[in-house]
């Protein structure tokens, strides 16, 4: 890659973030919108959401490089490309690339789980692990229960627990994007 393309507009960009990334825009993007940071970010987020969620995105730019780079960034979003949602999460993915840096958390990813997990245990939880559940029914009379599935082992795990519709919407469920190209040629 040979560095950032030319908007066809001029501005100097190679995913939609002005030379200098605006920390206004990932204020907004991470914040959680019932007390939005203030509004001033908007129109600009609303802008290049409105032109990177659609098919005329890829014509804002003038080279693969770019293009490749945001579709790369929204593709972390699970789901149909271009939408919408992927190009929120792209755009915030990209301006915290070109500012303060990935959000990557203290002590790794692994930091998560264990939060997670001790919080569960403060609260008086207990963690079962290392052994394979084939069937719901083995956990009958645990009060919650926490699945790390995806949505058609949920199906085949539940059996005739889980109504009918909703048991025939997870065995239909596709995994990722759309089987179609990121970007239109």
């Amino acid at each position: 890659m040979s560095g950032p393309r030319q908007y066809r507009h001029g501005r100097s960009s190679a995913v939609g973030c002005p030379s200098r990334p605006r920390a206004d825009l990932v204020r907004l993007l991470l914040s959680d919108l019932r007390r939005p940071p203030g509004l001033r970010a908007a129109p600009a987020l609303l802008s290049r959401v409105l032109l990177h969620g659609t098919r005329l995105g890829p014509l804002a730019f003038r080279g693969e490089e770019a293009r490749a780079l945001l579709a790369g960034a929204a593709a972390h979003l699970t789901g149909p490309l271009p939408s919408l949602p992927g190009a929120a999460v792209g755009l915030l993915l990209a301006q915290l690339a070109h500012g303060p840096g990935w959000p990557v958390p203290r002590g790794g990813s692994r930091s998560i789980a264990d939060a997670l997990a001790a919080d569960i245990r403060a609260h008086g939880g207990v963690l079962h692990t290392g052994r394979e559940i084939t069937d719901l029914r083995e956990l009958d009379g645990v009060r919650a229960v926490l699945l790390d599935l995806s949505p058609i082992a949920l199906a085949s795990l539940a059996g005739d627990r889980l109504p009918p519709r909703y048991a025939r919407a997870l065995r239909r469920y596709r995994y990722g994007p759309e089987h179609r190209p990121l970007m239109p040629q």
